[in-house]
């Protein structure tokens, strides 16, 4: 089998190979054939993504900011474009109950992998992007660069469509869960 990898992903090519009738198809097999390397941060929390969210470098004041205020205040945690879910991993770390929305497929798969080590099943995750009313739109971009701002990132020339929701209904959907406990 011929591997190609880096940090954090293997590439299964001999498999693509199959699928693809012998021409390697990268975009059905960053989709399906990805293994996600987990690490250990100093948070304690097993996590796939970039080298510098596992080694706790990432956002290093943003960070500190957000596990204090989780300390004295945390009993929920919404992460508005989780990315690969580093927040959402560390809220949850801390139990605190979280809700995470990120419409970009490939970060998804971070998340439910960086979930499922942890063995953690009750984050509610949202595959969808927000808005000021349902629908579609065009994402831009790519990884922590993803953007629904046309050339926010340079990297405009990648886009795909992803569903949007409001905040009103998924706040609604809570509360309403909330209230009934269904």
């Amino acid at each position: 089998m011929e591997i190609i990898g880096n940090d954090h992903k293997i590439f299964y090519l001999s498999m693509a190979s199959r699928i693809s009738g012998g021409k390697v198809n990268f975009t059905v097999l960053i989709g399906i054939f990805v293994r996600l390397a987990s690490r250990k941060t100093p948070y304690g929390f097993t996590m796939a993504g970039p080298k510098w969210m596992q080694d706790g470098s990432y956002e290093a004041a943003e960070t500190k900011i957000i596990i204090n205020y989780l300390k004295f205040n945390g009993r929920f945690y919404r992460c508005w474009g989780a990315n690969v879910g580093y927040y959402t991993c560390i809220a949850r770390s801390m139990n605190v109950k979280v809700l995470a929305v990120e419409p970009l497929w490939h970060n998804l798969q971070y998340i439910y992998n960086n979930l499922s080590v942890n063995d953690w099943s009750d984050v509610e995750v949202f595959p969808l992007g927000l808005s000021d009313k349902p629908g579609i739109a065009t994402l831009y971009g790519v990884g922590t660069a993803a953007s629904f701002i046309k050339d926010w990132s340079g990297l405009s020339t990648k886009k795909r469509m992803v569903p949007l929701s409001t905040l009103d209904i998924l706040v609604v959907k809570e509360v309403s869960r909330c209230q009934t406990g269904y």
